[in-house]
């Protein structure tokens, strides 16, 4: 499974998310080898590292930015994803002009996070019903929830504030965001996961003579 988060210029908000989920998210699975996540920029240059406020802020989040370097999105990268989450909606339509059959698998964050929170807790087992496809799952579900959600808020709203450039105070408010998205976002599917892996672990009942 791969999922890969898209903003800018691949400088903070994006690798913030990316890092965040590596050090949060993965470890929670049973098998964290199987997922995958990257990150990406609209008007990347490739290969320059992490923005150092962004890279401080994910440092108090838990995470870590040793080793990133930025790189361009391009359709191929898109094409492997089993979801996508941009940081705003303009750079959702730039992902699917660059990988227009990724519609049903390309959110922009706080929609998806949104998203999340109208699923019930029968969708989020069926969500998880196979640990090795529930990327692609929960991607489903989303895109069959946004054809019935209603339009909330103004054009912002759906956006995070790019903070490159900005005082700490911003770059840590948008760290803060960008984490809570994401904990609203799969913390259900990990809850889920967990219970699925809990049952699979019983040990079978025997009957003895």
């Amino acid at each position: 499974m791969r999922l890969l988060f898209v903003c800018t210029g691949n400088l903070c908000r994006s690798p913030l998310a990316e890092r965040w989920s590596v050090a949060h998210v993965v470890p929670q699975l049973a098998a964290p080898a199987e997922l995958h996540v990257e990150s990406a920029g609209t008007a990347a240059r490739a290969g320059e590292p992490m923005d150092d406020g962004a890279a401080a802020v994910l440092s108090e989040l838990g995470g870590s930015s040793a080793g990133f370097r930025s790189r361009l999105f391009t359709g191929d990268l898109g094409s492997g994803a089993d979801l996508v989450l941009t940081m705003t909606r303009e750079q959702r339509r730039q992902v699917l002009s660059r990988h227009p059959v990724g519609l049903r698998s390309t959110f922009a964050l706080r929609e998806a996070a949104a998203l999340a929170t109208r699923l019930s807790d029968e969708q989020w087992a069926v969500i998880v019903s196979d640990p090795s496809r529930w990327l692609g799952a929960l991607a489903a579900a989303l895109h069959q929830g946004r054809a019935t959600r209603a339009a909330q808020g103004d054009a912002g709203a759906e956006d995070v504030l790019d903070p490159i450039g900005s005082p700490m105070t911003v770059h840590r408010q948008v760290g803060n965001e960008i984490a809570g998205l994401l904990e609203q976002l799969f913390g259900p599917a990990l809850s889920a996961l967990g219970s699925v892996v809990r049952v699979a672990q019983q040990p079978t009942a025997r009957v003895t003579a």
